[in-house]
């Protein structure tokens, strides 16, 4: 692998840590709200990770638990990328705006438009 394939493969891998963290908060917050929900991505890498029996990863097997102990009430489906599905394009939005910016970002959101872009 040349240098520009090397970052490529450090951000993805980077970037499905990181959603595999906020999936772990959603699936926290689920099982303490006792509400049943359904999470789509459209990051293969994710749901591999999660899905994999042979996963060996000490970051994406407490993850993993999580699911599994949260069966009845969590479900997590793959979406094409930019197929204009509202809630994955507002998400893609989202994670670019740290890097158009360039500087961190807070995104304050209310209830009312996560249930109705996302539920």
């Amino acid at each position: 692998m040349d240098e520009d394939e090397d970052e490529q493969h450090e951000k993805a891998y980077i970037n499905t840590q990181a959603e595999l963290a906020a999936l772990g908060v959603i699936v926290d917050w689920a099982v303490e709200n006792n509400t049943k929900i359904y999470i789509f991505t459209d990051r293969k890498s994710s749901i591999y990770a999660l899905k994999n029996h042979g996963t060996k990863s000490n970051f994406a097997n407490p993850i993993k638990n999580k699911f599994r102990l949260a069966e009845r009430l969590v479900g997590l489906t793959w979406v094409k990328t930019h197929a204009g599905i509202p809630g994955n394009e507002l998400a893609d939005q989202f994670t670019k705006l740290p890097t158009t910016n360039g500087s961190p970002t807070s995104i304050l959101i209310s209830e009312t438009t996560v249930k109705g872009n996302f539920i």
